[in-house]
């Protein structure tokens, strides 16, 4: 199994880089994105990336965009936000107190319903049932 592993992984990566490379060649010297739409057609809407030059086909119209668009000016600072809750050891022990009892709890419930599956399971002419519980 070991085997085929490491074959199979390079083979992987193989395939995401190769699927992948052709992705950058989209941008155009330009830094634009250039594509073709199909606006007469069954499946209108259509986008269809193209190389800057490319001419679109009949019922397609040509749009361009910028990968990266213009710096925006920095906006205002925002309000100071309200300080958080303290968590401190005291509330953190009583969480974990409280999310014990009721593990304990529901450990308790789940027995009582595996003895209750081991009593049907012991009258019919099947498998053992063996409860997951201590």
């Amino acid at each position: 199994m070991r085997l085929l592993a490491l074959p199979l992984i390079a083979l992987l990566a193989l395939l995401v880089f190769a699927l992948a490379a052709p992705a950058h060649k989209i941008v155009g010297h330009d830094g634009k994105i250039h594509a073709c739409y199909k606006v007469k057609g069954k499946p209108r809407g259509a986008l269809r990336a193209v190389r800057g030059r490319a001419k679109c086909r009949r019922g397609e119209r040509k749009v361009a965009w910028r990968v990266q668009g213009p710096a925006a000016q920095t906006g205002a600072t925002g309000a100071a936000g309200s300080p958080g809750s303290d968590a401190s050891a005291a509330v953190l022990s009583e969480r974990i107190d409280a999310l014990t009892a009721r593990v304990e709890k529901l450990e308790g419930a789940l027995g009582e319903v595996c003895s209750q599956v081991s009593l049907v399971t012991a009258l019919l002419p099947t498998e053992s049932f063996s409860c997951p519980v201590p």
